[in-house]
């Protein structure tokens, strides 16, 4: 994994862990999101687990990871919290006009 894709990973988790109650409203979406973010938690490098570690240590895996498993991931993150309620959330009040009228 380049920089550029790690540094993508921290800034997206580090904005998930500011914002992440939003995201997670119920036990199921908690499950949903959980799954759905572990593959920018490990390629962060936010976080010293051993497991973690491995998959940033191979390229092999790292760049498979990066290239094919978050873009999917990043789109069902989205589907699994786009309503309007929540878009706005995520987004924060000041930009919520702009994106969902």
């Amino acid at each position: 994994m380049n920089a550029l894709g790690e540094n993508w990973c921290a800034g997206f988790i580090e904005t998930f862990m500011e914002r992440g109650r939003r995201w997670m409203e119920s036990r199921q979406r908690r499950r949903r999101c959980g799954d759905l973010i572990l593959p920018m938690l490990a390629l962060s490098g936010l976080f010293e687990d051993e497991d973690f570690q491995n998959v940033r240590d191979s390229e092999t895996l790292s760049t498979q990871i990066g290239r094919k498993r978050i873009p999917i991931r990043f789109t069902d993150l989205y589907f699994a919290c786009s309503t309007r309620r929540t878009v706005g959330a995520l987004i924060g009040p000041e930009l919520k006009r702009d994106w969902v009228g």
